[in-house]
């Protein structure tokens, strides 16, 4: 049986950073929901930032949740189409554009963000333990990776002449 440091990734960690990357999201939203589910929430973990932002937001629209998240229209879509199907949400239309359509959260909501705020809870004391043990704080890191990838793509970045 081949041993995991004798992979592709172990032996090109740098050229895998999405991979690596990748993994540790799969990971942590597994286990954050099985945190959710423990408490009882029905909120998928992919959803929770959209529920929070429709919330924050009182009435608003994909695009709008797209914009504040960082997320394509047809990811939000999809995320808003599981969050009315587990009842936290509406579809209703704009009072004052017949075209627009917004997102309201319903009042069995209210319930299901209180759950999801308390898992929130323990998994930010969780990432600390983790960052501790690590020896490194991620987020600022992982924040900043992004920006500069977002300012310089990789191509930019590998066509460049000097190291």
């Amino acid at each position: 049986m081949p041993k995991e440091h004798d992979s592709v990734l172990h032996a090109h960690g740098q050229t895998f950073l999405g991979s690596w990357s990748r993994q540790l999201a799969e990971l942590i939203l597994q286990q954050g929901g099985d945190m959710l589910r423990a408490a009882g929430s029905k909120v998928d973990p992919l959803c929770v930032s959209t529920l929070l932002q429709i919330q924050k937001d009182g009435e608003t629209t994909v695009a709008d949740i797209g914009r504040h998240l960082g997320l394509s229209h047809q990811l939000v879509r999809q995320r808003t189409m599981k969050l009315e199907k587990a009842g936290l949400i509406e579809s209703v239309p704009s009072r004052t554009d017949a075209r627009k359509r917004l997102l309201v959260p319903r009042a069995e909501a209210r319930a299901e963000i209180e759950k999801v705020l308390q898992v929130m809870a323990r998994v930010d004391r969780a990432v600390h333990d983790l960052y501790r043990e690590s020896g490194i704080e991620l987020l600022p890191h992982i924040k900043a990776a992004v920006e500069a990838l977002r300012r310089t793509p990789l191509n930019d970045r590998a066509n460049r002449t000097d190291p």
